[in-house]
């Protein structure tokens, strides 16, 4: 059995598939600059409330950036997929703590809903299965 899908429990992951088109002639430059450039796309979809953050790692992800709030964290799993999560950040006092975990899930969505739009996006249904990733609407942050 293969690899499980990537799971943070103080956030929301989608996830896309930025190598996909890349086939076994593609060098390790070009996965380079397809990774980058998914990167790029993902700091696009935030807010002007997110900073860009020096790269750090949280539960086996890169975190790319932070607000108030959230930490957004980017991991590559061996299947080359790109798990996008947006998660509570673990370094607030518990009353803002308490607020960042209730509304995790409608600061994803407004994230997702933009990214949706730049790629294909599924979500974990299982530990070993997805599902299309459908937008909310009206989603914001």
């Amino acid at each position: 059995m293969g690899e499980g899908l990537h799971f943070d429990p103080d956030g929301v992951t989608v996830y896309a598939e930025p190598l996909d088109h890349l086939d076994e002639s593609s060098d390790d430059d070009e996965r380079l600059a397809c990774w980058r450039a998914f990167e790029a796309n993902v700091l696009s979809c935030l807010t002007e409330t997110w900073e860009a953050t020096a790269r750090r790692t949280r539960r086996g992800a890169t975190v790319l950036a932070a607000n108030a709030l959230y930490e957004l964290t980017l991991h590559e799993d061996s299947y080359g997929r790109a798990h996008v999560t947006v998660r509570a950040r673990g370094d607030l006092e518990p009353g803002r703590e308490g607020l960042a975990r209730a509304t995790v899930e409608a600061a994803a969505a407004g994230v997702f809903r933009r990214l949706a739009a730049l790629h294909p996006l599924r979500q974990r249904s299982t530990a070993w299965t997805s599902a299309p990733y459908i937008p909310h609407r009206g989603a914001a942050a």
